[in-house]
């Protein structure tokens, strides 16, 4: 019972819990759309043509101060949506399918995307994980969005805004 209670409690202390909270400046739109083409690495059109469930699953070895070994898993779940790019616009020009990751269920910064449903995405490349003792590691890339992102359905995106992303997309 004592190591139970004793991995609970180291549980509590390596996991990290973050609540998801968009924080918008207070700049005029221009700017707002000019400041997000920046941060992301990829910025497309495109409508979604599948969806799947990803798990992570990330273990650590814990020595107790007692000298006995504890073995702590965390397990993560993402949506993985495959969109058909319909207009790239900044980042991996060509492909004619990109998966996308967001967090999933039980994360509040995950976004949920409809199939068929076209998007203006904003996506930045993950290529580092953080493990549950704090210590980064090198992954195989992946694109991810969320819902602090400018990403949204197309038919809610204002001409103004896909004017001037194409108009960003040309400069290069």
């Amino acid at each position: 019972m004592k190591a139970f209670l004793l991995a609970c409690c180291l549980l509590m202390n390596c996991a990290n819990a973050w609540a998801c909270s968009c924080i918008e400046a207070r700049i005029p739109e221009k700017e707002k759309i000019a400041k997000a083409w920046t941060q992301a690495q990829l910025v497309f059109t495109g409508r979604v043509v599948s969806e799947s469930l990803v798990e992570m699953t990330d273990t650590a070895h814990l020595r107790t101060r007692t000298g006995r070994d504890t073995v702590i898993t965390r397990r993560m779940q993402y949506r993985k949506y495959t969109f058909a790019v319909t207009q790239p616009l900044k980042g991996a020009a060509g492909p004619a399918t990109i998966e996308v990751l967001t967090a999933g269920v039980g994360s509040s910064c995950g976004v949920f995307y409809k199939v068929g449903d076209e998007f203006v995405v904003f996506a930045y490349t993950v290529d580092t994980a953080q493990n549950l003792r704090g210590v980064e590691r090198k992954i195989t890339p992946y694109y991810s969005t969320g819902m602090c992102t400018r990403t949204k359905e197309l038919r809610y995106t204002a001409a103004a805004e896909l004017q001037q992303l194409r108009q960003l997309a040309k400069k290069g």
